[in-house]
């Protein structure tokens, strides 16, 4: 497994410096992580809970609440 989310990670990055969007992969990363971590994997559908998260603000918070 960890392979496996290593070999993600890199095309993550590799995708992101692509389309000149590198700063995005570490906000990505941490609310990956965060999200994982607080949420046992699970994105909130709560906009305080989701403010919380790193790098998620009213706009991120607000895309996700439409979905």
């Amino acid at each position: 497994m960890i392979g496996i989310g290593c070999r993600i990670r890199r095309n993550l990055q590799k995708v992101t410096q692509t389309l000149g969007l590198h700063w995005r992969y570490k906000h990505f990363l941490d609310a990956s992580k965060y999200i994982m971590n607080s949420h046992n994997g699970v994105i909130p559908d709560n906009r305080e809970l989701l403010l919380i998260i790193p790098g998620v603000g009213d706009y991120v918070a607000g895309a996700i609440l439409t979905v």
